[in-house]
């Protein structure tokens, strides 16, 4: 019987994602203010990137260029803040924690605006954007951190650490922006929202590297994580070093979120939401709700990109202001079914 009940509530979530993924990914390669038949896509995925007929090709300039770049990157980066969401919730033991919470987002928004701003030669910006988000949160959460430290890094001390930065690092952010002149203003405007806007093959191999090193570091804290949601003396009496694991948790979660924010901007909702909405899921059988946070993030993210492209064409709405309003009022309604949140 309890094999029976790990399929549907383990296997079939996570089937049903692994199948909206790709049919998402199609909408988001056909769809957007010009449309792409199925017939013009194959031509076009049947042909190199580089051949003369791409270079001439209007479809071909749209896939290669524009729509598969950005829908593979709103993917990738969607997994990242999903997953930080996840390792921070466990971490934490708050189910509201999310990057924002400790004051990652916001150490990586100003470390990019300030680079963004204050000028770097435009052949170094985008090698170095991911590097830069990365400083900017590993600083961040090392303050929250060292703060945190000698009460054995408590959870309700670090989250609470770490809003009191959010708060002050967002404020510097403003002050960033509102100090410079109107064209740089526009464009750090336009990251804050989270967008996809203009990103291509370039941005996507930023990121990958920071993946793969999350998909080589997470397996090694997958039992940590499970302990960390139980009691402290729990945890301690499993023979768990908690101080340790916890930094090394944070250290993926800062690392994973601030890559994700150096290529799209701080996208919010989906690290609170995408992790409650995999454990409810899959709630008798947690081993699932790795991959179906993964995957979730990956759908949230690419589907909010789409809907943005699609709701006022020739306009684009920021993917972080999709995301929001997509999960503000499933996040409503996940409290109202559970009456409290899944950590």
């Amino acid at each position: 019987m309890r094999a029976d009940y790990g399929i549907t509530t383990g296997r079939w979530p996570l089937l049903a994602a692994l199948l909206l993924l790709p049919i998402t990914l199609l909408c988001s390669l056909l769809y957007g203010d010009q449309t792409i038949s199925l017939q013009q896509l194959w031509l076009v995925l049947s042909q190199p990137a580089h051949s003369p007929h791409t270079a001439t090709d209007l479809a071909a300039q749209l896939i290669w260029n524009l729509r598969l770049p950005r829908s593979l990157l709103a993917m990738v980066a969607g997994a990242h803040f999903a997953l930080s969401g996840l390792i921070l919730q466990a971490v934490l033991r708050n189910p509201l924690a999310d990057p924002g919470v400790i004051g990652i987002s916001a150490g990586a928004s100003l470390a990019v605006i300030t680079v963004l701003l204050f000028g770097v030669p435009a052949g170094l910006l985008m090698m170095t954007l991911p590097v830069v988000a990365l400083a900017g949160g590993l600083l961040a959460c090392a303050v929250v951190l060292l703060l945190a430290w000698h009460n054995q890094l408590q959870p309700v001390l670090v989250a609470l650490y770490g809003v009191a930065l959010a708060a002050t690092l967002n404020g510097a952010v403003m002050w960033v922006v509102i100090s410079q002149g109107q064209g740089e203003t526009e464009l750090a405007i336009l990251w804050l929202a989270g967008t996809l806007y203009g990103r291509d093959f370039s941005q996507l191999q930023l990121l990958l590297p920071w993946t793969l090193i999350a998909v080589l570091t997470l397996p090694l804290l997958l039992r940590p994580l499970q302990l960390m949601r139980f009691d402290e003396d729990i945890a301690r009496s499993c023979g768990l070093a908690l101080r340790r694991w916890r930094l090394l948790a944070l250290l993926l979660a800062v690392m994973l979120a601030a890559s994700a924010v150096a290529v799209t901007g701080p996208i919010g909702f989906i690290g609170l939401l995408v992790p409650h909405l995999a454990g409810l899921l899959c709630r008798r059988h947690p081993e699932w709700r790795v991959p179906l946070t993964l995957c979730g993030g990956a759908l949230l993210l690419l589907l909010a990109d789409l809907i943005g492209r699609l709701l006022l064409p020739p306009l684009e709405l920021p993917a972080g202001a999709i995301s929001a309003m997509l999960g503000v009022p499933l996040f409503i309604y996940l409290l109202q079914r559970t009456g409290t949140l899944n950590r």
